[in-house]
């Protein structure tokens, strides 16, 4: 195995690794989270995980717990009609005030004043925390910023992250846009491939996470279901480039909000964001893959 083969195992391995810690996490909000009790899920010694997980993810492992607690809790207040402490106890908090504090640091707002402004993560929801801080962790090189001319979608949507990411559902509703476009006889139409988002994911085991997939056509053309248009584009965007196989794409999402948006001083607009298969959704081992996440930007 030659050194790059080498370099590219590793990655893969950390990785791996690190998703593995991701989902025991998301399993786990209502327990404590101990660095070395993570650490020993995903194999490693405390050290190397923390530094690998904030490497794939922009964020420590303890700070990704909280804010998955805080999200828990966000989307309770706004869907359920429970007291505000109870919602804190089940968040891990020992008292109103502790959870208070910390929902402020993380939302800018008291939980009684975001389930009062009628707040709901039912949609996208660009939710970037106020207190996403400037970690010493940024993207390695800068991302490209800039205009993009929207774009017709022809799309089918499927349901459910497996096993940490929506790569079975995904690439199941692509395969079937695939088939339909090449029954049409428009295969020679399409100008790549894509998936949005119409909901934020809760985490990387949201069963009920939404995603578009299919091609951009052009010109549009009448579509017949199951097939439905959309528009992607328009407006100003961030792109960034995963390398790699489809299953790890959350981590990269993870740490372009949570620490690439805030180190560059970009915020999000409340609009679905999507990624661009650059080779296609089967023509490319997985270990050199490239996907460009496309993310709206004020």
């Amino acid at each position: 195995m030659d050194d790059a083969n080498r370099v590219n195992t590793t990655i893969l391995d950390h990785r791996r690794r690190v998703l593995r810690a991701m989902i025991y996490m998301d399993k786990h909000l209502d327990r404590r989270c101990r660095l070395e009790h993570v650490a020993d899920v995903a194999c490693l010694s405390p050290f190397h995980f923390h530094r690998l997980f904030t490497r794939y993810t922009g964020e420590t492992p303890n700070r990704h717990f909280l804010r998955r607690r805080l999200e828990r809790a966000a989307r309770r207040l706004s869907e359920a009609s429970d007291r505000v402490i109870d919602i804190a106890l089940e968040a891990g908090y020992e008292s109103h005030h502790a959870f208070s504090k910390a929902f402020r640091q993380w939302a800018g707002i008291s939980p009684s004043r975001f389930r009062d402004s009628n707040r709901h993560l039912s949609g996208f929801n660009a939710f970037l925390p106020a207190a996403a801080k400037r970690s010493q962790n940024g993207p390695g090189h800068r991302p490209w910023v800039g205009r993009i001319d929207p774009l017709p979608l022809a799309y089918v949507e499927r349901r459910g992250f497996s096993n940490g990411s929506l790569v079975e559902a995904g690439m199941t509703a692509g395969l079937e846009v695939a088939a339909i476009l090449d029954r049409m006889g428009l295969s020679h139409r399409v100008r790549g491939w894509v998936s949005t988002f119409p909901q934020r994911p809760t985490g990387c085991m949201d069963v009920d996470a939404r995603i578009q997939s299919g091609a951009i056509v052009t010109p549009p053309t009448d579509m017949a279901p199951p097939l439905k248009w959309a528009t992607v584009g328009g407006g100003r965007w961030i792109v960034f480039c995963h390398r790699g196989p489809y299953e790890f794409l959350f981590q990269t999402w993870n740490a372009a909000y949570f620490n690439w948006l805030p180190v560059l001083g970009l915020r999000p607009r409340n609009t679905p964001p999507f990624e661009w298969y650059a080779d296609g959704l089967t023509n490319t081992a997985p270990e050199k893959r490239r996907t460009f996440i496309h993310i709206p930007i004020v």
